[in-house]
């Protein structure tokens, strides 16, 4: 995950078995039903999901003028990986 002019960049290698979850758990953001707080303060511009059979890259882009919590974000997306890693 790294922050790019105040947007989200989350990139994924190697999803394997989790691809399919992580893909629903990214469409959930993009639909406003997402485990991380991303647009708390309506700061959500754009969600882009690309992915291949095993990467997934998710750019998150903040509204002209707003600001994402991204460390908030991070902290919230890395948790979510690391659980389903896990499982």
């Amino acid at each position: 995950m790294k922050e790019r002019g105040g947007d989200l960049e989350i990139f994924v290698e190697e999803a394997g078995s989790q691809r399919d979850e992580l893909l629903e758990v990214f469409r959930g953001c993009q639909e406003g039903a997402c485990p991380c707080p991303l647009d708390a303060a309506g700061a959500l511009g754009a969600m882009e999901v690309e992915c291949d059979d095993d990467w997934i890259e998710v750019r998150i882009r903040r509204k002209q003028e707003s600001r994402l919590d991204v460390s908030l974000a991070q902290r919230c997306f890395a948790r979510l990986l690391e659980k389903m890693r896990k499982s």
